[in-house]
């Protein structure tokens, strides 16, 4: 595990990924470097978008800077510390958490699942036959489980609108043993 951390007068930074696979030497650094790089441009993001070196003082303190609050970037892969293997895929998950001081933090997802054979980074639809309509097929068994397990807590539109056949709304995925599982994040399909 790579530790990167970062603390600044405004903000904190705290990531982590691995710093080894069990791939092969040559599909093993291209992995590393494909998360290592997807890391290195959610911190430039967060610093971009925090503006942190142009604070004028009246941001400075409509944030609450001058009274010690700061933002926060935090990202971790999950699992133990340890990807999902299969026979053909291993399977990272990331939660990124960001804090910009607004009434709470919000959490994300990023998975990457990589073919154990090339260490090539799969997409979902590199695991469906071509031309298959796996996003139509995906969407309303995605819609009806979610709306199961959230029961009368769903805001039906959030939901469909959340789970239409469209790959952003499936990219963060993983293979378990047999099962796909699709993660979303907080407001992807239903409220906070």
């Amino acid at each position: 595990e790579s530790p990167y951390v970062e603390h600044a007068q405004y903000y904190d930074i705290a990531v982590n990924y691995p710093t080894s696979t069990p791939l092969k030497a040559v599909a093993s650094t291209a992995a590393l470097s494909t998360m290592k790089n997807w890391a290195g441009e959610q911190i430039a993001q967060f610093k971009e978008d925090g503006n942190f070196d142009n604070l004028s003082a009246e941001d400075i303190q409509m944030m609450g800077y001058d009274q010690g609050r700061k933002e926060t970037l935090q990202i971790d892969y999950l699992m133990g510390s340890s990807p999902i293997t299969n026979p053909r895929t291993i399977s990272y998950i990331y939660t990124d958490y960001l804090d910009t001081l607004g009434a709470h933090g919000n959490t994300f997802f990023k998975t990457f699942t990589f073919d154990t054979q090339s260490g090539k980074l799969l997409s979902l639809a590199d695991i469906f036959q071509s031309g298959t309509d796996y996003l139509g097929t995906l969407s309303p068994l995605a819609r009806a489980s979610l709306a199961e397990s959230l029961a009368t807590n769903a805001d039906d539109k959030m939901l469909s609108d959340g789970t239409t056949p469209d790959a952003k709304n499936s990219q963060n995925w993983v293979l378990d043993n047999q099962d796909l599982l699709i993660l979303y994040a907080p407001y992807d399909v239903d409220a906070y």
